[in-house]
């Protein structure tokens, strides 16, 4: 098959395509709303903005929603069109004005970490180069900034890690440029806006240079599980005690310890993604590549006994399989999940909000919802004057009790675009704390 992060054409990447194919030389043309990074918009000051994310819709009363602003479809750049409010059953895409002192370029294979209201975007590449910006977005103002950080910043990469610990620390971990695979470790301070090169324990088994792997956060230490080292795809798991960062020690010497799992451990893989349940010790798998196969399998791993299980597919009635694309709707018919790669998987109370990815042929710009209770897949009405392009290697995080989507690619195009999806009438999901794991015993907890 064709790489889908070659222009040349879809299809699932080689083991040696986790090289460098996304990272460089792939000819790709930036299209992100007819502008290239050199022709973003300036702004000065916050005090500008108009632009304002759509208010929150219920699913009582009658009463008429206010319009929604939103960027034209066109990309064009021009002033906000005035768009009817959705039904208020129906989730709702808008798309949000790119405005700041510091607006990101279109990019691919970088990270979002959700800070208070903010969201930290970093790192990642375009069509031909590696970064190693940080850029800030306010939720609340829709301020974009490029914030001055001092200390030992990470090398220009993509496909690494970038996790949250203890609501202060961003630690990024592994990624790559081109043919380089790293293994570094990095800690940015996001109060003091200081990185720090932690050191590691002389002889502690140091996670091997990778890419497209997974990072989850468990008892505020960090776990790092499987990815691509440009030769084959990885199955392993390590954990980092970050637990002990601190303010008053923000760099001490930290240690990795390898993990063993029992069970049926899933395949090697890389571009899938790890879910831990909130308030629970249950991390969902899902998805990813080895570089011949685009999977569709779901594992459930419980961190604190590290036992693998996998769950029986329950999948959506028939009258249920008009929502799915063609691909989905024909992996349903053979009992089989979605296959996807380079996707999205975010927890929204009881249920992970699949985004776009790779499902072998083609990529997507559908939501698939995995209800975490049943271990079922359930669709939701979609509206929206414009819905995001089919891409993969984005960013899709929950804030404010809403999904914000920036950028990816979909095999000939960049996105620098950036997209909040309302939940309508599933606004109230994230106040659901306490359920139990489909496939396990034992239930979730309230905080």
């Amino acid at each position: 098959m064709t790489s889908p992060l070659s222009p040349t054409g879809p299809g699932t990447p080689s083991l040696r395509q986790y090289t460098a194919a996304n990272a460089a030389g792939t000819g790709a043309a930036v299209s992100v709303g007819g502008k290239d990074r050199s022709g973003l918009p300036k702004y000065t000051t916050p005090s500008t903005i108009k632009q304002q994310i759509p208010p929150r819709v219920t699913s009582h009363g009658n009463s008429q929603q206010p319009a929604d602003r939103i960027q034209p479809a066109d990309g064009s750049g021009a002033a906000d069109a005035l768009l009817p409010a959705g039904p208020t059953a129906a989730m709702h895409w808008s798309r949000i004005t790119l405005k700041g002192s510091g607006v990101p370029p279109p990019l691919r294979a970088h990270t979002t970490t959700v800070v208070g209201s903010r969201l930290f975007v970093f790192a990642g590449c375009d069509a031909s180069v590696c970064f190693a910006d940080l850029y800030v977005l306010d939720t609340e103002t829709l301020w974009w900034s490029k914030p001055k950080t001092t200390g030992a910043a990470p090398l220009p990469c993509r496909a690494h890690s970038a996790s949250l610990i203890m609501n202060r620390y961003l630690v990024v971990f592994g990624g790559g440029d081109g043919p380089n695979y790293y293994s570094s470790l990095h800690v940015l301070d996001t109060v003091t806006m200081t990185w720090h090169i932690p050191a590691t324990s002389p002889g502690s088994p140091t996670p091997s240079a990778r890419r497209a792997h997974t990072a989850f956060v468990y008892n505020s230490d960090l776990y790092i599980y499987a990815g691509g080292d440009g030769v084959r795809a990885l199955s392993d798991l390590y954990m980092l005690n970050t637990s002990i960062l601190s303010p008053t020690n923000p760099s001490p010497v930290l240690t990795w310890t390898t993990l063993p799992t029992k069970g049926t451990a899933p395949a090697n893989r890389g571009y899938h993604t790890t879910n831990l349940v909130r308030n629970t010790p249950h991390v969902i798998l899902y998805g990813g590549s080895d570089g011949h196969e685009c999977f569709s399998s779901i594992h459930i791993l419980n961190i604190a006994t590290l036992t693998w299980t996998t769950p029986p597919a329950q999948l959506p009635p028939p009258q249920a399989l008009s929502d799915f694309t063609n691909t989905d709707a024909a992996a349903a018919a053979s009992a089989t999940s979605p296959p996807r790669l380079s996707h999205t998987a975010t927890q929204i109370g009881s249920y992970l909000f699949i985004f776009g990815g790779h499902d072998g042929s083609h990529y997507n710009n559908t939501i698939l919802l995995l209800n975490l209770v049943t271990m079922s897949w359930e669709s939701r009405s979609v509206a929206g004057r414009a819905l995001p392009a089919a891409r993969g290697y984005h960013t899709a995080v929950l804030c404010d009790s809403r999904l914000w989507l920036y950028g990816g690619y979909d095999g000939q195009s960049l996105f620098g675009d950036c997209w909040v999806l309302e939940l309508g009438a599933s606004a109230y999901l994230p106040q659901i704390t306490s359920f139990e794991v489909g496939g396990t015993t034992g239930n979730a907890v309230d905080d």
